[in-house]
């Protein structure tokens, strides 16, 4: 299909691709009777670590600190929270942007994974300043603090401040991903089976990640397909699922059965296929649409 269109390794056409190949595993998970981790060759673990993506929690440190301590209570040892501030806002966003982290860190102590996302808005000067500071919190990683084509950017900004990095979520196929992995960029990969080409890429890409001893852990845009692979891997290779805590259950309303961790961890479904099941019930209206002739 990728070969089927010059434009159709990247963007939305890839996206298609990635629908199409993860409903065909869920159709032969579904025809041999079997969850999709197990024809992946899992599992390799009964239940899957899951991480609290924090997406849409306030930036008042106050407020932003008793949301974690409550995800805390929940059982999420890991949280990933999102910047607002880059270099547009200056000196008086970045103090912000600490006194917030800081915050953060302050309210679920040292124990707790805290990884930040910058939402690909900083460039290396700010992102060197800034990391020199948060080193002190210990992120287990900071996320795309520049756009997602730049392994030299990222390769400086890790030698200059010591901290480990991530990107992935906007790379198509593991050709995007390889020239961050041979840079040594980046520390874990974040490719999303909905984007990058499906499950069968995500495959080629946990291979690719393994050679050069960098971790995958799916960006967690929709939660299924990435924790049938996850779950088909090693936890050394792949340790953790996105869980995005205000958004995925209502992401879910479709399904029967939501996907939901408790205490941290998600229970693996032994149901044929993703282990999706449509709800009917909540269909009002079908409607075909086409595109093109």
């Amino acid at each position: 299909m990728a070969r089927s269109d010059r434009h159709a390794r990247s963007g939305h056409l890839m996206m298609a691709i990635s629908a199409v190949d993860i409903a065909l595993w869920d159709l032969r998970g579904k025809h041999f009777g079997a969850p999709v981790y197990r024809l992946l060759g899992g599992p390799a673990r009964p239940r899957l670590s899951a991480y609290a993506s924090m997406g849409g929690e306030s930036h008042n440190p106050a407020e932003a600190a008793q949301a974690a301590r409550e995800a805390l209570q929940r059982g999420y040892t890991a949280q990933k929270w999102f910047f607002r501030h880059g270099p547009g806002s200056g000196p008086a966003g970045m103090r912000e942007n600490l006194e917030w982290a800081r915050a953060i860190r302050e309210a679920v102590g040292e124990q707790t994974e805290l990884m930040f996302d910058c939402w690909q808005g900083w460039d290396v000067p700010y992102a060197i300043a800034i990391g020199r500071e948060l080193a002190a919190l210990r992120p287990t990683w900071i996320e795309e603090p520049l756009p997602a084509n730049r392994p030299d950017g990222f390769r400086r900004i890790r030698e200059a401040t010591g901290i480990p990095l991530s990107t992935g979520e906007h790379h198509y196929t593991r050709f995007d991903v390889r020239p961050f992995l041979e840079s040594g960029a980046i520390e874990y990969c974040q490719a999303d089976p909905e984007w990058t080409g499906g499950i069968t890429e995500l495959l080629k890409i946990c291979a690719l990640a393994a050679a050069y001893d960098v971790k995958v852990i799916p960006h967690g845009h929709h939660i299924v397909a990435a924790a049938h692979v996850v779950a088909s891997q090693s936890p050394g290779l792949c340790p953790k699922v996105e869980y995005l805590l205000r958004h995925k259950e209502r992401m879910q309303f479709f399904q029967k059965t939501v996907w939901r961790p408790e205490n941290g961890w998600l229970e693996l479904p032994d149901s044929p296929g993703l282990g999706v099941e449509l709800d009917e019930a909540k269909i009002e209206r079908r409607e075909e649409i086409r595109f093109g002739d």
